[in-house]
């Protein structure tokens, strides 16, 4: 089975995009966002992910030898992952571009830097998975919404990067 899914979401730094870049200077109320605004990506809040794939490993017997599916998660502009994150916050947030410019510089050095620089494209195409098929094979299936997933993240992350955020009681965390 290959679940594809969007950046995830996790709530612990790791290397990830959401984590370490877009929300790592959360506490200066600030984000960084890799792409234009205005333009749509795929998340995965890495709980629902999971719980998709033991849902689907329980299906197996129902599955073709070899299947495909495509974790939705959450489609959203920078825009609406911007706004959505001062719902969570309470407070306006300033946004600032990633500065491309300075892993251009280091991609001579560093493998890992320009597999980033190679993946740049996913920013800059607006793209969503489809989900129809997970939707088949696990109809109860019913992941977070936008703003308790990323509450949740939030609130994961170090306290001190987040100030005055609370997870939404609707939803709950898996």
């Amino acid at each position: 089975i290959v679940l594809r899914a969007g950046d995830f979401v996790e709530g612990r730094r790791s290397g990830n995009w959401f984590e370490d870049h877009v929300v790592g200077r959360l506490d200066a109320g600030r984000v960084t966002y890799p792409g234009p605004l205005d333009r749509t990506h795929a998340w995965a809040w890495l709980p629902d992910l999971a719980e998709a794939a033991v849902g689907l490993a329980a299906a197996r017997a129902r599955l073709a030898p070899f299947e495909t599916v495509g974790f939705p998660g959450w489609s959203l502009t920078g825009h609406e992952l911007v706004a959505a994150l001062e719902r969570i916050t309470g407070r306006p947030l300033a946004v600032r571009s990633m500065p491309w410019w300075a892993l251009r510089a280091v991609a001579p050095f560093s493998g890992d830097v320009r597999g980033v620089l190679s993946m740049r494209w996913l920013w800059e195409r607006p793209h969503e998975i489809d989900g129809a098929r997970l939707a088949e094979l696990l109809p109860g299936f019913r992941p977070l919404d936008v703003d308790s997933g990323l509450a949740a993240a939030l609130e994961r992350l170090d306290s001190a990067a987040t100030p005055s955020v609370s997870v939404p009681t609707t939803g709950g965390v898996r």
